[in-house]
């Protein structure tokens, strides 16, 4: 069955070979980020079916690098541009920055995973973050240039941090107001 990754017309090309280890390249990966130009809402459990089986409700391939699957209600994207383009500009384990270019409106979709706590912003504007083909992100931009940024912000990381240090601040009350107190009882 591996010969037949070989074959013409196959998405895979080896890439090496040494003794009995074949390394194959797959050629239609997608990049890490992406602009879709057409955007299809759908309930998760149909999101998860088109992906399985590759075709969309209507009948048509389901090609992921120029239709976006979400969950959430989106007006559609009017005169789509297929020459836009995203790339990624920076990358840390909390923030991403990517920089679109597209003569319309479009659907950044990155490989990241979706999860709660990630937070976006257009040109430093607030966006929403959608889930895209179910399990990754995605912002809608509108044309011409931007830079997307995306930060790891969790709210229950900050919310952690304020009960830490107010228990610490009690347990330092608790320890000062005791040590007075045996401070007076030895001097007394």
């Amino acid at each position: 069955p591996l010969n037949a990754l070989t074959e013409a017309g196959s998405p895979w090309r080896v890439d090496s070979e040494t003794n009995n280890v074949r390394v194959y390249e797959n050629m239609t990966v997608l990049p890490r980020a992406w602009l879709a130009t057409d955007a299809v809402v759908m309930k998760p459990e149909e999101i998860l079916k088109t992906i399985k089986t590759s075709v969309l409700p209507n009948g048509k391939n389901f090609a992921p690098a120029q239709t976006v699957l979400v969950e959430e209600p989106l007006a559609p994207i009017s005169k789509p541009d297929t020459t836009g383009y995203a790339y990624v500009g920076s990358l840390t384990d909390t923030t991403m920055e990517v920089r679109t270019s597209s003569g319309s409106e479009s659907f950044l979709v990155t490989s990241d995973t979706w999860y709660p706590g990630w937070q976006a912003t257009v040109d430093g504007v607030p966006a929403s973050i959608f889930r895209a083909n179910y399990a990754l992100r995605g912002v809608r931009v509108p044309a011409g240039r931007h830079i997307v940024r995306f930060e790891y912000r969790p709210k229950m990381l900050f919310v952690g941090m304020a009960v830490s240090v107010f228990c610490l601040v009690i347990l330092a009350g608790i320890l000062a107001v005791s040590l007075r107190q045996s401070r007076r009882e030895s001097a007394g």
